[in-house]
């Protein structure tokens, strides 16, 4: 969100959170001039959400066009407990 607030110039964004059985997806949408993914950024902004999801057993998604917005999606995936037929997060193991 501090990136969206700070580059983007949007007007409006939206950020939502899904579960679904199989994952969890954390999205944040804004209608701001957007970016090519492709090219190369300074800072540290994004390469720090991809690692922060990396570490957490996730993945990050960007699509970005300029001038029409950018989507970041975070997937987190979820197993299945086949003692109880539930689904957990994945959570890696810190060492």
């Amino acid at each position: 969100i501090t990136n969206v607030l700070k580059h983007s110039q949007a007007a409006r964004f939206e950020v939502s959170l899904e579960q679904k059985p199989e994952q969890i997806l954390l999205r944040i949408t804004d209608d701001g001039r957007g970016f090519n993914p492709q090219e190369f950024h300074s800072g540290l902004g994004l390469g720090l959400m991809r690692e922060r999801a990396e570490t957490i057993g996730a993945t990050l998604q960007i699509a970005s066009t300029p001038d029409q917005g950018t989507t970041l999606t975070v997937i987190l995936p979820r197993l299945l407990t086949p003692s109880t037929n539930r689904t957990t997060p994945v959570t890696p193991e810190l060492n």
